[in-house]
């Protein structure tokens, strides 16, 4: 409609990286980080999504994690 006017429709937030903490524009390459769950929920506040610059050094610490839990029933 003509008068139906969405004040957020022009607005161009963009989200921000949650390790640099810079916009992210629709060219950045990005990485969406999970974190597997622990029991003290400590590692949840990495969950989100990174430049893939930004994600590398917290990407390879997943998969160092998640590796390491496959593990945990042979000791």
């Amino acid at each position: 409609m003509f008068l139906d006017l969405d004040p957020d429709r022009f607005r161009d937030d963009h989200i921000p990286c949650k390790g640099c903490k810079r916009p992210i524009l629709a060219d950045d390459a990005t990485e969406q980080v999970q974190m597997p769950h622990d029991a003290d929920s400590t590692l949840l506040a990495y969950n989100g999504i990174y430049h893939a610059l930004c994600a590398r050094p917290i990407l390879s610490l997943t998969r160092a994690m998640m590796a390491m839990s496959r593990l945990s029933f042979l000791t």
